[in-house]
């Protein structure tokens, strides 16, 4: 048995290993101080209450997290997920974020069996390696939030897809099947996925069915996985009389009056995803943002920031080096097309643009975050660029493009360990942001500097308070302790219990004795950044 096994071993092909050493370090780089690091803001405090609640009251909910500043609801995929974790590895925040670093990791061996339908082995593993050690894909592997397993299920659902073009053999159904299944939990993970996988799938299952690539009884398939997935917001519907969607249109009207006209959503989302398709290959200390000239003021806004010549210079080089990538790299993908017929360039040519156009309406909406839900695009265009080079270009060029690839892998684990840096040194930490280590040692010295009394009340600057009040409220609650919120002095209880502010750390001596919001200061502790004052009445 022993030998049969290691002849087994030793005829595994050496790519073979060359890819699980990439997945290895993939797994390193999402998982160093994965507990200790874990990102808890307001939305995983939230998240985390939901999945308490459940394990408390033995209920699964039929609805999920609200979409961003309305109160319509997603579907319960995401807490699910973290409920399967709470229930196997026990109810802490690092065990509800396992399932997005589960499907982060997952999604290193997806990009590589996607990249071999376009490009061959060589290729495809210098494309997973710099997947795997990528910033972008490492950062939202490393925490819990909603949209963090899209970077798996849309491309999943893609994989499925152009499988249903290559592939010939009796084993269509199984891609139908994960077709079904990443289509109909990848709607429930974001508002944008909601609308952009369904409109996605109309536009690649007509292209496909055109081809006689799949047949209507196929695409009957995949909407019936995926609203079998969907069930509970169906039921849900039934039995509150359609609430959600009424939620839902609230809500649509209400977005749709803060939007930009339609022709300046769409440059502007173009513009975005060519910014990010560069960010997500080479992070930067801005990676949140996107830049749009036609915003207001911001030609002001940026002269402001320039210091000097080499400012615009630099400034100057990023907008060539987006464009140019944008152009040459769909523009190599289209020539894909021509020499390997149609099929899989025209696939991913559509896939983009389909989640583009359900972009547009939410454009004002839109930083770069989003296009995790197209994170793995940019790989793929990389890929082109890196295969007309190799196939057309002189070795002088050659080794200049894979010495240009080899320093955005090394700069993008440069840059992880930058952050990890950070990290270790108790950055952000602020009323706003910061790990779950933070957010507890906070809420467990106001419990302690309140002398353990079972109602605290929790006030803060008007913008911030709410956010810091529910990570604290998360904790508190696990140690029997309730903490109220404190949005003006109107908000004060007549009872007398203790009060605590937080603000971002002062830049000034703790004021003792001063008047501060609800009361005289009493006591004053800086932890991380910030600043908990303990209130006197």
């Amino acid at each position: 048995m022993k030998i049969v096994l290691s002849k087994k071993i030793k005829s595994l092909p050496k790519h073979f290993w060359i890819l699980l050493a990439i997945i290895l370090l993939g797994v390193f780089l999402r998982t160093y101080h994965f507990s200790d690091w874990l990102k808890f803001n307001s939305d995983q405090a939230r998240d985390a209450s939901v999945v308490r609640d459940m394990l408390e009251k033995g209920e699964l909910p039929l609805l999920g997290p609200v979409a961003g500043g309305t109160f319509f609801q997603l579907g319960p995929a995401f807490y699910y997920f973290q409920y399967a974790g709470a229930k196997i590895f026990g109810n802490t925040p690092d065990k509800l974020a396992y399932a997005d670093l589960f499907f982060g990791i997952s999604a290193i061996l997806l990009l590589y069996l996607l990249a071999r339908q376009y490009f061959h082995k060589n290729i495809s593993l210098v494309l997973t390696v710099l997947y795997a050690c990528a910033f972008f894909t490492v950062q939202y592997s490393r925490f819990a939030w909603n949209p963090n397993s899209a970077q798996f299920f849309s491309l999943l659902f893609f994989y499925s897809i152009v499988r249903l073009w290559n592939d010939q053999s009796n084993r269509k159904w199984l891609w139908l099947v994960l077709a079904g299944i990443s289509l109909g939990i990848g709607m429930q993970l974001h508002t944008l996925l909601l609308f952009g996988m369904p409109f996605a799938l109309f536009v690649l299952a007509l292209y496909l069915w055109k081809n006689k690539r799949i047949k209507f009884v196929g695409i009957g398939t995949i909407i019936f996985v995926a609203l079998l997935l969907n069930g509970t917001q169906i039921l849900s519907e039934m039995k509150t009389g359609g609430t959600n969607y009424w939620e839902f249109k609230q809500a649509l009207l209400k977005k749709s009056g803060n939007q930009n006209p339609l022709w300046k959503n769409a440059l502007f989302i173009v513009s975005c995803q060519a910014q990010a398709n560069i960010k997500i290959l080479a992070p930067q200390a801005n990676q949140e943002n996107c830049d749009f000239p036609l915003a207001d003021k911001y030609f002001k806004r940026l002269k402001s920031n320039m210091q000097d010549f080499s400012d615009w210079l630099f400034y100057g080089g990023k907008i060539i080096v987006v464009a140019l990538f944008l152009v040459i790299g769909y523009g190599l993908m289209y020539r894909k097309r021509k020499k390997d017929g149609d099929g899989p360039a025209v696939l991913l040519l559509l896939f983009n643009l389909a989640l583009l156009f359900v972009f547009v309406p939410f454009g004002a909406e839109i930083s770069l975050r989003y296009f995790i839900l197209l994170a793995f695009v940019p790989f793929l265009l990389l890929g082109a660029c890196l295969e007309f080079v190799l196939e057309k270009c002189r070795p002088r060029l050659k080794f200049w493009m894979l010495v240009g690839v080899f320093s955005l892998i090394a700069y993008n684990v440069y840059f992880c360990f930058l952050t990890f840096h950070a990290q270790a040194n108790n950055l952000p930490g602020n009323t706003v942001d910061g790990t779950a280590i933070q957010a507890e040692a906070m809420a467990d010295y106001i419990i302690e500097k309140s002398g353990f009394a079972k109602k605290i009340q929790i006030g803060g600057q008007k913008i911030y308070v709410g956010r810091f009040y529910n990570r604290m409220a998360y904790f508190a609650k696990n140690k029997g302790v309730e903490m109220l919120l404190l949005n003006g002095s109107e908000d004060v209880s007549s009872e007398n219990w203790p009060i605590f502010v937080a603000i971002d750390d002062m830049s000034k001596e703790c004021p003792i004795g001063e008047y501060y919001k609800y009361g005289r200061v009493k006591d004053c502790q800086k932890m991380y950044a910030v600043s908990i004052l303990s209130i006197e009445r």
